[in-house]
């Protein structure tokens, strides 16, 4: 399933920036997405969220411990799913030695 979801992160991507929702439709879809920090550009991380707006200013407001002390943060990209499995699994992937290798050479 992995290689399944490595082979096609390019294409969701270019689906992402080519389809965009309304509004009213962002709740039903998953966002996995990857920030940087602004004060400590070296600084990398990946998320999972239904909510991409308000995950952002959570970090950006101390909410979560993991990024907290390298705020502010943006977004460097952000991939949108509508079967939440497949955004966790595509999450679990870029956390990973190789996923982390792919997201630095197609993302970073």
């Amino acid at each position: 399933m992995v290689s399944s979801i490595r082979a096609n992160a390019v294409r969701w991507q270019a689906d992402v920036a080519q389809q965009p929702l309304a509004k009213e439709d962002w709740s039903t879809m998953w966002y996995v997405y990857i920030i940087r920090s602004v004060s400590h550009p070296d600084r990398i991380y990946f998320g999972i969220t239904d909510d991409i707006q308000r995950r952002l200013k959570e970090h950006n407001s101390g909410g979560s411990k993991h990024t907290s002390k390298w705020m502010p943060w943006e977004y460097v990209v952000v991939l949108r799913f509508a079967d939440e499995q497949r955004a966790r699994e595509f999450e679990k992937y870029l956390k990973t030695g190789s996923g982390n290798a792919f997201a630095k050479r197609h993302f970073l």
